[in-house]
């Protein structure tokens, strides 16, 4: 995700955002997407300078870093984050946030998630279904669309000195930020694809193949699931992973790797990106296991192979 369209934000735009976002919950209305009923409760700024305790809410909060490094820690888990991604944490989930570049600035929002009603998966819509996703988000962190630099302060504009309509603009503003959080956490199912409608157990095996594999390269900077693919083909689980286990004589998940390894491969040696931003570019999180996937791939760990790239370049 790049990260240059992220403002720069200074010790008095945090003041004066302060002072005006809490008109942002006063106006903005609860939205309904799918069968879930979501309402902004606050949005402030946070400036982390050390490590904060452990804490938890009775609401979801979600942290957007603008400005510096940190780490956001649960009892049982610890992610690196930085701008240009967000990390969401569920109700009554401890967690706290460590400072390893400062200053470390983060928008926070907070957000209650409700089900308005209990609906099975197959009757849900692909709305309803990525809004439950989020609300069961359990990686922490996430890329952040870049749309929603643009859409906050067009948000606080419009909450600030509200017009005729500003609540309508308010309302699609915060329904799109909060489709493109969900997306990223699962993205939605592509609407309107050559599938919609038909039997995926009617293609061709080559046809199907190459709709799971266009499907994976498509999303490969997501976490992906069996279920989401079988879902995007409306098929079972089992009956893809049988078919397409016949068909190229590999699983499905042996493709993902082989996937994520070539375009990892690829960002090594075409960019000067930093080992974890190419391991995030590829879907992967976590440094070491990205290190040693690729080392288990290729026979060298990604920055003894970017070595090997710059030194036959330095010889030519």
């Amino acid at each position: 995700m790049e990260t240059t369209n992220i403002p720069e934000i200074t010790e008095e735009d945090i003041l004066e955002q302060n002072r005006l976002t809490p008109a942002l919950s006063k106006r903005i209305p609860e939205i309904i997407i799918g069968n879930y009923s979501i309402n902004l409760l606050e949005v402030h700024w946070v400036v982390v300078s050390l490590q904060r305790e452990f804490h938890s809410h009775r609401f979801f909060e979600i942290h957007v870093p603008f400005q510096g490094q940190g780490k956001i820690l649960t009892p049982h888990k610890q992610v690196f984050f930085k701008p240009g991604f967000f990390t969401i944490t569920p109700p009554k989930q401890p967690h706290a946030w460590e400072c390893i570049v400062p200053p470390l600035q983060m928008q926070v929002w907070w957000l209650t998630i409700r089900p308005l009603r209990k609906v099975s998966a197959q009757l849900q819509s692909p709305e309803g279904l990525s809004i439950r996703n989020l609300a069961s988000a359990d990686d922490l962190i996430y890329p952040l669309h870049p749309f929603f630099f643009t859409a906050f302060p067009r948000m606080l504009e419009e909450a600030a000195s509200p017009q005729a309509g500003s609540e309508i603009i308010l309302k699609s503003l915060f329904t799109q930020v909060i489709i493109l959080l969900a997306r990223a956490v699962k993205p939605l199912p592509i609407i309107g694809s050559s599938l919609a409608g038909s039997k995926a157990d009617k293609l061709s095996d080559r046809i199907l193949l190459s709709r799971v594999d266009e499907f994976i390269q498509s999303n490969l900077q997501h976490e992906l699931s069996l279920d989401e693919i079988a879902g995007h083909l409306e098929m079972s689980p089992r009956t893809l992973t049988r078919r397409y286990r016949q068909t190229k004589s590999q699983t499905i998940w042996q493709t993902i790797t082989q996937m994520r390894m070539t375009k990892a491969k690829s960002l090594l040696q075409t960019s000067s990106l930093a080992i974890h931003e190419v391991a995030e570019r590829c879907g992967i999180y976590d440094k070491h296991y990205f290190s040693a996937k690729f080392k288990k791939h290729f026979g060298s760990s990604p920055a003894a192979f970017r070595k090997t790239i710059k030194s036959r370049r330095d010889n030519d």
